[in-house]
């Protein structure tokens, strides 16, 4: 699995929405997530954990993770996109209301080709 974008909002230690593009580190095989203790590392393992299988790493459930510095009225939501199998994009949306109620868990989606891709073949390097 290759992660391409991820996007959370309101999980963990970040109350606003944030996007990690993976795809700057094209090109180079091997990549580090560091940062100061606190940084949110690890929420960004949870989060991709979360989107792909409903639960996080750690010990606290998927309702758990909602950020206690976000405005009550905004939803938790991530959203990762990864290829698998070569040229196959999966979107994984994951999201919990403001109140706790569960809107969508894990439901995943095939995603237009990008410019350039053919169905089933390898991306393009």
């Amino acid at each position: 699995m290759k992660p391409i974008q991820l996007e959370i909002q309101a999980f963990g230690a970040f109350a606003n929405r944030q996007v990690v593009d993976f795809r700057k580190f094209e090109g180079h095989r091997l990549f580090l997530i560091h940062g100061p203790t606190g940084a949110g590392k690890t929420t960004l393992f949870d989060a991709m954990t979360y989107a792909l299988y409903g639960e996080t790493t750690g010990s606290r459930s998927g309702e758990g993770m909602r950020s206690d510095h976000a405005d009550k009225s905004t939803d938790t939501e991530v959203s990762f996109i990864f290829q698998k199998a070569r040229a196959r994009l999966k979107s994984r949306e994951a999201s919990v209301s403001a109140l706790g109620k569960k809107k969508v868990l894990a439901k995943s989606k095939s995603l237009p080709k990008s410019p350039g891709m053919k169905a089933n073949k390898a991306m393009p390097r």
